[in-house]
Protein backbone atom coordinates (compact mmCIF):
# COMPACT_ATOMS: atom_id res chain seq x y z
CA UNK A 1 0.00 0.00 0.00
CA UNK A 2 1.39 3.02 -0.75
CA UNK A 3 3.40 4.89 2.23
CA UNK A 4 3.27 2.03 3.72
CA UNK A 5 6.38 1.80 6.06
CA UNK A 6 6.13 -1.73 7.98
CA UNK A 7 4.28 -5.57 8.02
CA UNK A 8 3.42 -7.44 10.19
CA UNK A 9 2.61 -10.85 8.65
CA UNK A 10 1.53 -13.62 9.77
CA UNK A 11 1.12 -17.44 8.49
CA UNK A 12 0.56 -19.73 10.65
CA UNK A 13 0.78 -22.52 8.20
CA UNK A 14 4.33 -23.86 7.98
CA UNK A 15 4.06 -25.37 4.62
CA UNK A 16 2.86 -21.81 3.28
CA UNK A 17 5.25 -19.72 5.60
CA UNK A 18 7.88 -21.66 3.91
CA UNK A 19 6.79 -20.73 0.61
CA UNK A 20 6.28 -17.27 1.48
CA UNK A 21 9.85 -17.10 2.52
CA UNK A 22 10.77 -17.92 -1.18
CA UNK A 23 8.75 -16.16 -2.64
CA UNK A 24 10.23 -13.32 -0.86
CA UNK A 25 13.64 -14.32 -1.33
CA UNK A 26 12.90 -13.84 -5.46
CA UNK A 27 11.35 -10.66 -4.96
CA UNK A 28 13.76 -7.73 -6.36
CA UNK A 29 11.25 -5.74 -8.56
CA UNK A 30 10.82 -3.01 -5.72
CA UNK A 31 12.37 -2.46 -2.47
CA UNK A 32 9.65 -3.89 -0.15
CA UNK A 33 8.22 -2.22 3.43
CA UNK A 34 10.00 -3.72 6.41
CA UNK A 35 8.66 -7.16 7.06
CA UNK A 36 8.33 -8.84 10.20
CA UNK A 37 7.14 -12.66 9.10
CA UNK A 38 5.69 -14.10 12.33
CA UNK A 39 4.90 -18.10 11.60
CA UNK A 40 2.21 -18.49 14.42
CA UNK A 41 -1.78 -19.16 14.67
CA UNK A 42 -3.83 -16.18 15.77
CA UNK A 43 -6.19 -16.84 18.51
CA UNK A 44 -7.73 -15.31 21.21
CA UNK A 45 -6.12 -16.56 24.84
CA UNK A 46 -2.55 -15.20 25.37
CA UNK A 47 -2.67 -18.05 27.47
CA UNK A 48 -2.44 -20.58 24.51
CA UNK A 49 1.07 -21.37 22.90
CA UNK A 50 0.10 -23.84 20.42
CA UNK A 51 -2.98 -25.06 18.93
CA UNK A 52 -4.61 -28.09 16.86
CA UNK A 53 -3.59 -27.38 13.11
CA UNK A 54 -5.19 -28.62 10.05
CA UNK A 55 -3.62 -27.95 6.07
CA UNK A 56 -3.93 -29.96 2.59
CA UNK A 57 -1.26 -30.24 0.22
CA UNK A 58 -4.05 -30.82 -3.01
CA UNK A 59 -5.68 -27.44 -2.11
CA UNK A 60 -3.50 -24.79 -1.12
CA UNK A 61 -4.51 -21.96 1.37
CA UNK A 62 -7.05 -24.47 2.74
CA UNK A 63 -5.31 -24.59 6.50
CA UNK A 64 -6.81 -23.59 9.74
CA UNK A 65 -6.69 -23.90 13.63
CA UNK A 66 -9.04 -27.20 14.28
CA UNK A 67 -11.88 -26.56 16.58
CA UNK A 68 -13.11 -28.33 19.75
CA UNK A 69 -16.05 -29.04 17.78
CA UNK A 70 -16.30 -32.87 17.17
CA UNK A 71 -19.27 -32.33 14.70
CA UNK A 72 -17.74 -29.56 12.35
CA UNK A 73 -13.90 -28.70 13.36
CA UNK A 74 -13.29 -26.66 10.30
CA UNK A 75 -15.54 -24.40 7.92
CA UNK A 76 -15.05 -27.24 4.94
CA UNK A 77 -16.64 -30.21 4.57
CA UNK A 78 -14.64 -33.24 4.00
CA UNK A 79 -14.86 -34.83 0.11
CA UNK A 80 -12.67 -37.44 -1.35
CA UNK A 81 -11.06 -34.83 -3.81
CA UNK A 82 -9.34 -33.17 -1.17
CA UNK A 83 -6.11 -34.05 0.96
CA UNK A 84 -5.38 -33.61 4.20
CA UNK A 85 -2.03 -33.63 6.14
CA UNK A 86 -1.84 -35.30 9.37
CA UNK A 87 -3.28 -32.92 11.97
CA UNK A 88 -0.38 -31.03 13.91
CA UNK A 89 0.52 -29.06 16.71
CA UNK A 90 1.71 -25.25 15.84
CA UNK A 91 2.68 -22.57 17.88
CA UNK A 92 0.40 -19.69 18.25
CA UNK A 93 -0.01 -16.22 19.86
CA UNK A 94 -2.32 -13.12 19.83
CA UNK A 95 -2.21 -9.91 17.55
CA UNK A 96 -2.55 -8.15 20.87
CA UNK A 97 0.32 -9.94 22.04
CA UNK A 98 2.13 -9.15 18.98
CA UNK A 99 1.91 -5.90 18.81
CA UNK A 100 2.67 -4.99 22.43
CA UNK A 101 5.43 -1.53 23.43
CA UNK A 102 4.45 -0.77 19.42
CA UNK A 103 4.35 2.91 19.21
CA UNK A 104 3.67 3.44 15.43
CA UNK A 105 0.01 3.76 14.32
CA UNK A 106 -1.67 0.20 12.95
CA UNK A 107 -4.19 1.94 10.58
CA UNK A 108 -5.37 -1.39 8.83
CA UNK A 109 -5.86 -4.91 10.05
CA UNK A 110 -6.42 -7.77 7.17
CA UNK A 111 -7.84 -11.71 8.65
CA UNK A 112 -8.29 -14.19 5.84
CA UNK A 113 -8.16 -17.12 8.87
CA UNK A 114 -10.68 -19.58 7.14
CA UNK A 115 -13.67 -19.38 9.76
CA UNK A 116 -11.47 -18.11 13.09
CA UNK A 117 -11.31 -14.09 12.59
CA UNK A 118 -13.42 -13.40 15.41
CA UNK A 119 -11.33 -15.36 17.45
CA UNK A 120 -8.16 -13.24 16.34
CA UNK A 121 -10.18 -10.23 16.84
CA UNK A 122 -10.55 -11.45 20.33
CA UNK A 123 -7.03 -11.54 20.66
CA UNK A 124 -6.78 -7.87 19.19
CA UNK A 125 -8.97 -6.12 21.77
CA UNK A 126 -6.21 -3.65 22.77
CA UNK A 127 -5.39 -3.52 19.63
CA UNK A 128 -8.72 -2.21 18.19
CA UNK A 129 -9.68 0.06 21.58
CA UNK A 130 -5.61 1.65 21.25
CA UNK A 131 -5.03 1.92 17.63
CA UNK A 132 -8.45 1.85 15.86
CA UNK A 133 -7.13 0.03 12.39
CA UNK A 134 -9.72 -0.36 9.57
CA UNK A 135 -10.24 -4.02 9.23
CA UNK A 136 -10.94 -6.66 6.48
CA UNK A 137 -12.13 -9.76 7.33
CA UNK A 138 -13.17 -13.01 6.25
CA UNK A 139 -17.29 -13.49 6.60
CA UNK A 140 -18.18 -17.34 6.84
CA UNK A 141 -21.39 -18.28 7.78
CA UNK A 142 -20.29 -21.90 8.77
CA UNK A 143 -17.98 -19.92 11.63
CA UNK A 144 -20.08 -20.02 14.37
CA UNK A 145 -20.68 -23.08 14.28
CA UNK A 146 -17.63 -24.10 14.28
CA UNK A 147 -16.10 -21.84 16.64
CA UNK A 148 -19.22 -21.99 18.85
CA UNK A 149 -20.39 -18.12 19.32
CA UNK A 150 -23.44 -16.44 17.39
CA UNK A 151 -23.70 -13.60 15.07
CA UNK A 152 -25.01 -11.46 18.06
CA UNK A 153 -21.75 -12.32 19.71
CA UNK A 154 -19.42 -11.27 16.99
CA UNK A 155 -21.76 -8.34 16.96
CA UNK A 156 -21.72 -7.11 20.19
CA UNK A 157 -18.10 -7.42 20.41
CA UNK A 158 -17.69 -4.82 17.51
CA UNK A 159 -20.08 -2.48 19.53
CA UNK A 160 -18.39 -2.94 22.55
CA UNK A 161 -15.29 -1.15 20.39
CA UNK A 162 -17.28 1.26 19.16
CA UNK A 163 -16.52 -0.50 16.12
CA UNK A 164 -19.49 -0.47 12.51
CA UNK A 165 -18.96 -3.75 11.06
CA UNK A 166 -19.65 -2.91 6.97
CA UNK A 167 -20.28 -5.59 4.08
CA UNK A 168 -17.99 -5.66 1.19
CA UNK A 169 -20.02 -2.50 -0.77
CA UNK A 170 -20.11 -0.32 2.42
CA UNK A 171 -23.22 -0.85 4.00
CA UNK A 172 -24.13 -1.16 7.60
CA UNK A 173 -24.35 -4.66 8.63
CA UNK A 174 -26.25 -6.13 11.78
CA UNK A 175 -27.34 -9.54 13.33
CA UNK A 176 -30.47 -9.43 10.56
CA UNK A 177 -28.17 -9.07 7.76
CA UNK A 178 -24.99 -10.35 8.83
CA UNK A 179 -23.83 -12.99 5.81
CA UNK A 180 -24.47 -11.90 2.09
CA UNK A 181 -20.32 -11.25 1.07
CA UNK A 182 -17.92 -13.71 2.04
CA UNK A 183 -15.73 -10.66 3.05
CA UNK A 184 -16.40 -7.74 5.64
CA UNK A 185 -15.20 -4.56 6.85
CA UNK A 186 -15.03 -3.16 9.98
CA UNK A 187 -14.30 0.61 10.96
CA UNK A 188 -14.16 2.53 14.30
CA UNK A 189 -16.89 4.86 14.49
CA UNK A 190 -15.30 7.62 13.84
CA UNK A 191 -13.93 6.62 10.23
CA UNK A 192 -16.96 4.62 9.29
CA UNK A 193 -18.19 7.37 6.55
CA UNK A 194 -14.78 8.14 5.12
CA UNK A 195 -14.39 4.08 4.44
CA UNK A 196 -17.73 4.12 3.05
CA UNK A 197 -16.75 6.67 0.28
CA UNK A 198 -13.82 5.29 0.06
CA UNK A 199 -15.74 1.82 -0.95
CA UNK A 200 -18.19 3.88 -3.05
CA UNK A 201 -15.32 5.35 -5.10
CA UNK A 202 -13.28 2.36 -5.62
CA UNK A 203 -16.61 0.42 -6.65
CA UNK A 204 -17.80 3.21 -9.22
CA UNK A 205 -14.22 2.50 -10.94
CA UNK A 206 -15.15 -0.89 -11.79
CA UNK A 207 -17.82 -2.72 -13.74
CA UNK A 208 -19.36 -4.32 -10.81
Amino acid sequence: LPGCERVFAVEADPFTAETLQKNLADRIDRPLPQLHIIQKALQDNPSVTTIAWKSSPSHVGRSSIVSDNAKRSTIWRDNADIQYRDEMRIEATTIDLILAGETAPVPFLKLDLEGADLLALRGASRTLAVKRPIVAFENSIHAPEVHGFTVAEMAGFFAKLDYVPMNFVGEPMGPDNWFGFFEAWSAPKEMVDWLAQTIRVAIAKRPI
